[in-house]
């Protein structure tokens, strides 16, 4: 059975660890103690950035973070073209002030809204490399990391460039792994030499994917619309190369 949380000995470390960032004083803990638990509540789960200071997230920047119920956080972060960039830090609640604490760096940040699909909050840290920003996240309530297994036909791109793709498989391994194939001109699907080195990931419903090509290191990231046993749709924010945002999609059939 999993252990759910120990509100008790969380709460009693918000506080301690409050009081030393100056935000609570002892006086205050039973009304801390009823904020955090209805908060704490409520922050459980996964969510994926959707705006960033008031723009719509590009895809390729998004981050998603997962709030458990034992007072940790984990994230894959997607900005700066990182890959699977996971931590796995402590957080702690005060009504609603934020702390996000590892061994080497505390985060301090507000979360101005709650509700069961969207999440507001304004991150406080500022340091080298990092700004501050006001995101909001929406709950990801799917998990396609199982459904997306097997092979995939393409059926149609739209965005910038509009194409089909019925001369392109995908095949997705549950080891993290995954062949790329296309036709030859016998109309044959072999596996794309070119290609290498293919891994992909599924974060709730959210594709990382990587390859190598003529040695250099392709990344992309795509937001899973729907995954079942017959269609998958991927959809995605994009920057062209002009600046413009674009948005494009992609169909594919399972193959049998």
């Amino acid at each position: 059975m999993k252990r759910g949380i120990d509100f008790t000995s969380v709460l009693a470390t918000i506080v301690v660890v409050c009081s030393m960032f100056g935000l609570v004083s002892c006086s205050e803990e039973e009304e801390i103690t009823t904020q955090d638990i209805a908060l704490m509540r409520g922050i459980v789960g996964k969510w994926k950035t959707y705006s960033i200071n008031g723009e719509p997230g590009i895809t390729n920047k998004k981050r998603v973070i997962t709030y458990n119920n034992d007072g940790t956080v984990s994230s894959t972060t997607f900005a700066n073209e990182k890959w699977e960039s996971s931590s796995s830090n402590k957080y702690y609640l005060n009504g609603s002030s934020y702390i996000e604490v590892n061994s080497s760096y505390a985060i301090k940040g507000v979360i101005a809204s709650i509700s069961d699909e969207e999440l507001t909050y304004s991150n406080l840290f500022s340091n080298e490399g990092y700004q501050c920003q006001n995101m909001v996240s929406h709950k990801i309530k799917a998990d396609y990391s199982k459904a997306i297994l097997g092979l995939w036909e393409g059926v149609e791109m739209t965005g910038e460039s509009t194409h089909g793709t019925s001369d392109h498989r995908w095949e997705y391994r549950a080891d993290g792994s995954y062949t790329y194939y296309t036709k030859d001109a016998e109309g044959n699907w072999v596996a794309d030499a070119s290609n290498s080195g293919n891994e992909y990931y599924v974060d709730g419903d959210f594709l990382g994917t990587r390859w190598i090509s003529n040695n250099k290191e392709y990344r992309e990231w795509w937001d899973i619309e729907t995954c079942n046993d017959t269609e998958m749709v991927w959809s995605a924010l994009r920057k062209g190369s002009n600046g413009k945002v674009f948005s494009t999609k992609m169909k594919m059939v399972r193959v049998k």
